[in-house]
């Protein structure tokens, strides 16, 4: 009889099936620079993701404080989302 656990349960027991969970995978936004994620949402064609940009600039901007460049191209984004229309 095998016992199913979760992945924060581990056994060395060759008995023991372990299933990974939900939690586990890493969505493709996590792999994205902080000025990726902006990108991919301020070229969506989705108002709403669009919208979702102009609500999480602070942050990115927060991430991307210590070097010039990335400000700069930050700073062109909202530009841009500015000129949205």
């Amino acid at each position: 009889m095998s016992l199913i656990v979760g992945v924060d349960d581990y056994s060395s027991e060759s008995d023991v099936i372990i299933i990974p969970s939900a939690l586990d995978f890493v969505s493709q936004d996590e792999m994205l620079t902080p000025l990726g994620r902006l990108d991919k949402y301020a070229a969506s064609e989705n108002v709403f993701n669009r919208q979702m940009v102009a609500r999480s600039l602070l942050d990115t901007l927060r991430e991307v404080c210590d070097d010039e460049r990335d400000c700069i191209a930050v700073l062109e984004r909202i530009n841009r989302l500015a000129d949205d229309s």
